[in-house]
């Protein structure tokens, strides 16, 4: 399942948000986006324990997924300020990779998240080694 999330855990948090027992949107989600966790995708529980996955560098979240209460997903990009909907997992896929390059940099709104720490040396070097690894895994290298 997502990464510190066992496949019970995962269910049981996504249940809570989905109109399925089991949440079958939420599994296919999982499916689909826990392998491109090298290009910078995650799963978090945030705000009020609603889950989502999150794709940026440095703990970001540039592109949010998840699965509304209708059943369909939802990508949010930040950086741009727009939603696209999505009717189930393959066609999210299918749309998936240009938003993912077009955020695959140290945007503005990263080195707003984290401006405190960017004058150190080791946070922008660790930034630009996990940023490097995110090219690598998009490039397929």
């Amino acid at each position: 399942m997502a990464e510190n999330w066992n496949a019970n855990e995962y269910v049981a948090i996504c249940a809570k948000w989905s109109n399925e027992d089991p949440p079958f949107q939420w599994l296919a989600l999982a499916d689909g986006l826990r392998p491109r966790k090298d290009r910078g995708w995650r799963f978090e529980v945030v705000n009020d324990g609603e889950p989502m996955w999150l794709y940026g560098i440095g703990g970001t979240g540039l592109l949010v997924a998840l699965v509304e209460q209708d059943g369909r997903i939802r990508l949010f990009d930040y950086d741009a300020d727009t939603t696209v909907h999505f009717d189930d997992v393959n066609d999210l896929l299918s749309a998936i990779d240009p938003y993912e390059r077009r955020n695959r940099a140290i945007t503005e709104m990263i080195k707003s998240f984290i401006e405190d720490d960017v004058g150190s040396s080791a946070t922008l070097k660790n930034l630009q080694e996990e940023l490097l690894r995110q090219d690598q895994a998009l490039d397929g290298q």
